[in-house]
Formats: structure tokens, C-alpha cells, sequence
């Protein structure tokens, strides 16, 4: 659908670590130097409750089309024969 982050229109956004650098795109948490105000601090909460949410559904939805993909075989297996 889109290439690159920088493609996506404005109103989508990309969650990630803070191993990335902000963009208008790519949402990271902001960096604790043990100075950060509570909104920032409630941001990052946010941030990382959201990619665990995000991670999970990623995670399940590979088991489910693991499953797919290893029902389709057996089926294939079994009109070979």
C-alpha cells in the first residue's frame, strides 16, 4: 500500500522504540533523563501500552495464519493422494 513511512498521509502513524528517531510519521516515546514532566511521562505510558497491544495482535495473527498455512498443506497432502 505504501512504501515508505514518509508516504503515509498525515493522519496515520508508525508506533516504535525509542531506538528511532521522531518524524511527522513515527512516533517514539521521549527519552528519560529522570526529567520529564507528567504528560510526557503519561505519553510514554500510553506509547508502550499501545505497542504491547499492537505486538499481541501481530503475534496472534501469525499463529492464526501459521494454522492457515499448515491446514492448507495437510489438505493438499491429503488430495494428492
Amino acid at each position: 500500500m505504501y512504501g515508505t513511512i514518509q508516504e503515509l498521509p498525515e493522519q496515520f502513524h508508525v508506533l516504535g522504540d525509542s531506538a528511532y528517531g521522531l518524524t511527522t510519521n513515527f512516533l517514539v516515546p521521549y527519552r528519560d533523563s529522570g526529567h520529564l514532566d507528567r504528560t510526557q511521562k503519561l505519553f510514554n505510558k500510553a506509547h508502550a501500552s499501545t505497542r504491547v497491544d499492537v505486538e499481541r495482535a501481530i503475534g496472534l495473527l501469525k499463529c492464526k495464519f501459521m494454522r492457515l498455512i499448515s491446514s492448507e498443506t495437510e489438505l493438499l497432502g491429503y488430495a494428492a493422494h
